[in-house]
């Protein structure tokens, strides 16, 4: 079902778009999300100044991010983002499929896409790869550079103490740059995950219309439940070990796919508190400091929460026994 136009104060809208892309831009790059924005308005135009406003402001700042010089990985970044907002515009006008359906089909198609023309200009992810962790690398050692350690009064102990917390920086460093530059390819697709997501929600509050139905509440938040073949297909290349070549297509697969079945464990949970339980200033304390405590347990728990609702569909039920 589409959703109608929403009527929205033109200064509070772009408030609002301002906020959300901030907040935003603290974890991507902005222009993976005003790709996608801009690609909509131009393919379903929004009514009103306000709206057209961000419409134009989104474009330009599209065409700017586009044209900007950058190693390999950023061309590969802009490339991908290009495609996964075409494909994901003619889906939404010229289909029915949910909002997740879209944003992975796009996202499966763009991977494709690359790998071919990676193939076909002879660009493989060995090269990629030495930009990734290269640029990752000069970020983490200019960071651990910026941490100036001050002499402290209070003898040898108190300065080696001080000193010891860049020393532990670096450790992490060495150790965190290479797998990070390994989950490249998965982080770029939650990115571009999350891109799209906001900017169907921006589109909608601009009026804008697609044949295809806006994302739903997070509540609802779901996908196929085939899509656990695709989870086991990426556990079966990760136990082929490193040497294999199907490796780094297991390891980013299973890191995406766990990301995408913690976020349904979230919405999961997010239903039954705002359904069942009610949610309250207590709750959500506990929830965030859970959190921050023991996020791996919490993670696990996210995560087969979302498959087995993958299994039983449990807001179904939880539906249907009030």
């Amino acid at each position: 079902m589409t959703a109608g136009p929403v009527r929205t104060r033109p200064n509070r809208l772009g408030l609002r778009i301002f906020v959300l892309g901030v907040a935003f831009a603290l974890f991507a790059e902005l222009g993976l999300f005003m790709v996608p924005l801009a690609a909509l308005c131009l393919a379903g135009p929004v009514r009103g100044r306000g709206a057209i406003f961000v419409a134009a402001a989104a474009t330009g700042f599209s065409l700017w991010w586009l044209g900007e010089v950058g190693h390999p990985p950023a061309q590969v970044v802009r490339a991908a983002t290009v495609m996964v907002a075409v494909v994901y515009v003619a889906l939404s006008h010229l289909t029915r499929l949910t909002h997740v359906h879209r944003a992975l089909a796009a996202l499966g198609t763009a991977s494709l896409a690359l790998v071919g023309m990676g193939a076909a200009l002879r660009r493989s992810w060995t090269m990629i790869h030495w930009w990734v962790l290269h640029d990752l690398d000069f970020s983490a050692q200019m960071l651990v550079s910026s941490f100036w350690v001050a002499q402290p009064a209070g003898g040898e102990r108190s300065v080696e103490a001080a000193r010891s917390l860049p020393a532990q920086m670096e450790r992490w460093a060495d150790q965190a740059v290479p797998v990070l530059a390994d989950l490249f390819p998965a982080t770029v697709a939650v990115q571009g995950l999350a891109g799209l997501s906001l900017a169907a929600v921006v589109y909608l509050r601009l009026g804008g219309q697609m044949t295809a139905g806006f994302p739903g509440p997070f509540a609802a938040f779901r996908f196929s439940e085939h899509l656990g073949w695709a989870l086991v297909a990426s556990l079966g290349a990760l136990m082929l070990g490193t040497d294999s070549p199907f490796w780094l297509w297991g390891i980013n697969g299973v890191v995406f796919l766990v990301v995408l079945y913690a976020v349904r464990g979230l919405a999961v949970g997010w239903f039954y508190l705002t359904t069942r339980r009610g949610l309250h200033i207590v709750t959500l304390i506990l929830l965030g400091l859970s959190v921050v405590f023991l996020m791996p347990v919490v993670l696990g728990a996210l995560v087969t929460l979302g498959v087995t609702d993958g299994r039983l569909d449990l807001r179904k039920q939880w539906s249907t026994t009030k």
